[in-house]
Parts: C-alpha cells; sequence; structure tokens
C-alpha cells in the first residue's frame, strides 16, 4: 500500500484558495504470493490493485482573473450623437471566490501472467471532475458561459465561476503473447485497448426549452448541429418543407428537421432551436495491435491501430466549395445535385454564397472509424559464416513502410487529416544494416 498527498500554493486564485491539498492512496495484492496460487502452472503471477486519489489544475487561462480589470477600448460612444472617443470599459466582472478545478480519480485493475506466456492487465477508470470553469471546450468548440450578455448590462461577459462538472468513465486492457524462445520459429503479439466516454453533469448552460439542443448530459466533445433530412425534391417544394427564414429553397438544397422553436415545439423555421447531437469528436475505443514473427533468419514487425465511434466532419473547401470566399470547386463535384443526379446525389446543387447548404449539420457528417497499418517492416539476417568472410559481425538486409494502408469509410482522403491539406505521408524505405 502506498499514501501520498500534495500541499500545492498559487498566485492564480485569490486569498484563502491559493492552497490545495490533494491525497491519493493505492493498495496491491499478488495473489499469486498465497499459498492457493504458488505452485500453480497455469497462473504464474496475479496482481489485484485499486487507487483512490484527488488531483488539481491550476490553469485555468491566464493569471489574477479574480480581479476587477478595466481594458482599454476604442470608439466608446457617448450621447446622442455619434462621437466616439477611446477609453476604459468594465471587463468581466470578478470573482473572488475563484479556486482549484478538481478530479477525484478512481481505478481497479489487475495484472496476470499465464503459462509464463500470456500477460493480461485491465484497469477499469472512472474519473469526476468538479469545480471547472466553463466555457467547455468540445473539439475546439466554445461552449456557452452564461449566455449572451444584454448590451444594457453594461459589461462584456459573466464571472467566471466553479460550477462545471463532467464524469469520465472507461478502461484500459492489454494482452501479450510470447512463444518460446526457439531458432527455428518464435513470434509475438500484443493488443491495446483503451475505451473512454465522458458526460457533461452540470455547467452554466442557459435555459433551453428544447431538449435535444441542451448539452448538458451529454459527452463533452459532442458536436451538435442540424439533422439533414437529404435533398429538396419536387414534393418538399410543393409541401412547403420548413426552411430557414428568409430564405427560398431550391431543387437539390439540404433538407433540415424541424425539431424545435423558441417554446420547445417545432416551428416551421429552421434555425439554431433545431440543432441537436450530429456526432462525436473523439473515439470511444483506441485499438493497437503489434506483432511479429522470427522463421529462419527472416523477421516481420507489425503494428495497426484503429478507432471506433468517432465522427468527422467533411468542413472545408475541398467538400463544400464557393466557401470562404475559396473558389476552387472540389473533386466531388460529381456526386452534386444536378437534374440527371438527382436521385443518387450526395451533396446539394452548387452555389454561391449559399446561407442554407453550408450549415453545420449531419449531410457532411461521416463515420471516423478507421484501422491503418501504422508501420511494417521485413527483414533477413545473413548467416554469420557469409559475414564472417567480409570481417563483420552481422549483416542485415531490411525494407520498411509507414502508413501502408487505411480500412475506413471515408472515399475523399484520410480519416485522421481530412481537407485540402497535405495528407499522411507514406514511406518506403530500404536498407542494410552492418555490425562491427
Amino acid at each position: 500500500a502506498e499514501f501520498s498527498f500534495g500541499y500545492m500554493g498559487t498566485e492564480t486564485f485569490p486569498d484563502g484558495n491559493q492552497y490545495g491539498f490533494f491525497p491519493a492512496g493505492s493498495i496491491g495484492w499478488i495473489a499469486s504470493n498465497e499459498s492457493f496460487l504458488k505452485d500453480n502452472k497455469a497462473i504464474t503471477f496475479l496482481k489485484l490493485k485499486g487507487s483512490y486519489g484527488l488531483v488539481g489544475n491550476q490553469n485555468i487561462g491566464g493569471r489574477f482573473l479574480y480581479e476587477r480589470k478595466y481594458p482599454y477600448s476604442v470608439n466608446y460612444y457617448f450621447g446622442d450623437t455619434p462621437l466616439s472617443a477611446d477609453g476604459l470599459v468594465q471587463g468581466r466582472p470578478a470573482n473572488p471566490n475563484l479556486t482549484w478545478e478538481k478530479e477525484k480519480q478512481a481505478n481497479l485493475g489487475l495484472e496476470a501472467t499465464m503459462f509464463n506466456q500470456f500477460k493480461l492487465s485491465l484497469d477499469v477508470f472512472k474519473n469526476q471532475r468538479y469545480d471547472m470553469l466553463p466555457p467547455l471546450n468540445t473539439s475546439g468548440e466554445q461552449r456557452v458561459n452564461g449566455g449572451n450578455v444584454p448590451n444594457y448590462l453594461g459589461f462584456q461577459d459573466f464571472p467566471l465561476e466553479n460550477i462545471a462538472k463532467v464524469d469520465n468513465n472507461g478502461f484500459e486492457a492489454s494482452l501479450g503473447f510470447v512463444s518460446k524462445a526457439s531458432k527455428k520459429f518464435s513470434y509475438f503479439a500484443e493488443a491495446n485497448l483503451y475505451y473512454s466516454k465522458s458526460k457533461i453533469v452540470s455547467f452554466d448552460e442557459p435555459y433551453n426549452p428544447n431538449a435535444q439542443a441542451r448539452r448538458t448530459g451529454h459527452r463533452i466533445d459532442a458536436m451538435f448541429g442540424l439533422r439533414a433530412l437529404g435533398l429538396y425534391t419536387q414534393a418538399d417544394l410543393n409541401a412547403n418543407h420548413p426552411a430557414p427564414a428568409g430564405y427560398t429553397p431550391q431543387l437539390g438544397d439540404v433538407k433540415y428537421a424541424d425539431l424545435g422553436g423558441p417554446n420547445g415545439a417545432p416551428d416551421g423555421i429552421i434555425d439554431n432551436n433545431d440543432e441537436t447531437e450530429i456526432g462525436v469528436f473523439n473515439p470511444d475505443l483506441n485499438i493497437g495491435l503489434h506483432t511479429g514473427f522470427q522463421l529462419k533468419g527472416f523477421d516481420l514487425d507489425l503494428v495497426f491501430q484503429g478507432a471506433t465511434g468517432r465522427d468527422v466532419y467533411l468542413g472545408d473547401s475541398y467538400y463544400q466549395p464557393f466557401t470562404n470566399s475559396n473558389l476552387v470547386a472540389s473533386s466531388v463535384a460529381t456526386e452534386r445535385w444536378t437534374p440527371q443526379t438527382a436521385s443518387t446525389a450526395v451533396f446539394p446543387r452548387l452555389s454561391v454564397q449559399n446561407t442554407n447548404n453550408h450549415r453545420f449539420s449531419s449531410l457532411y457528417m461521416r463515420s471516423g472509424n478507421f484501422i491503418k497499418l501504422r508501420s511494417a517492416e521485413l527483414g533477413y539476417s545473413l548467416p554469420k559464416a557469409l559475414v564472417a568472410r567480409v570481417k563483420l559481425n552481422s549483416g542485415r538486409l531490411f525494407v520498411n513502410g509507414t502508413n501502408l494502408f487505411s480500412i475506413d469509410k471515408i472515399s475523399y482522403g484520410d480519416p485522421e487529416s481530412l481537407g485540402v491539406g497535405y495528407p499522411s505521408m507514406r514511406s518506403i524505405s530500404f536498407g542494410f544494416k552492418v555490425g562491427f
């Protein structure tokens, strides 16, 4: 058993909250040392373990956030005439009660070795973060921090408060096998799994009558947008299917689900009230596999990696041409709507400055799951009798490669590097390694 604690201080927080006490403890039991397992040939090692601790975070985005500040501003208007002057304005209101963000970490696990060849490791964890400062970051998206501040209040934002809570549960496991040593043939394999899923328990989310648009209760990396129902047909136009206010839809435009409104019920208008979860940024499960063998001088080493339960958004001009002042049409234009492709089109009609077709929606969301061969190396070690003739201790020929192939559902690029930039590089190398 081990027990520890940390007592730390920082000037980031006001007097009275500058110091934090963070204890931790762990306990383990090597069951294979007990009499009932000591001579067991199947289970050669078994350890059960558990830990619990409290950690703190002081990196909250700046120093002295508890102090009242008056930043410099331009175009400060006075009176009824359109005259302005430079001056000071009231910044974010101070909060003299700011304190450490905290996280409770609980873990249960085991380590085992069987037949002196199989190795198993399993850790199950439950983490609870609290006293967090919004906004919560979700895949780069800034969450609402107290809602919009009315202009008549005279300040820019609501004060920071330690009010957010996020839970994160999951497990980490590894399983490995190494064959018995042999000059003719030997092999090994090791697989790793990491599963994690978060949940926003509470934060300063403004009241929203539309239940499907609330972030509380969802994952911290959830992506919210409009739910696409395909592309407009003549029947949709005849039925006056809901559209954004002031927009007249045409054939081949994106059609969205009307899920909410100012009163929490569908109102016939497509806007932010209709947002719902359309994907998640991070994978539920990360998978790794490292395997290889040696056979009569030949050796092979392979590294695979995969991820499941993640989504990717086709968001730049490669998939949505004529956006962001970019006039370069994408190579996926063949899947655009035209009168001839109306029954098979995946993307909407080509248009310029279209406020409807480029909304953040499920139309451009794709499964980001993948399995990749990250690296592979095939080698051959020359016989010692042969290399000894040229005064060498060893010689090995090899060929290796990285990013050799990917199994995924993205037909337009790499699920890890979507867009118009450089994709993941594939490389193949040859070499000869000698030892003197």
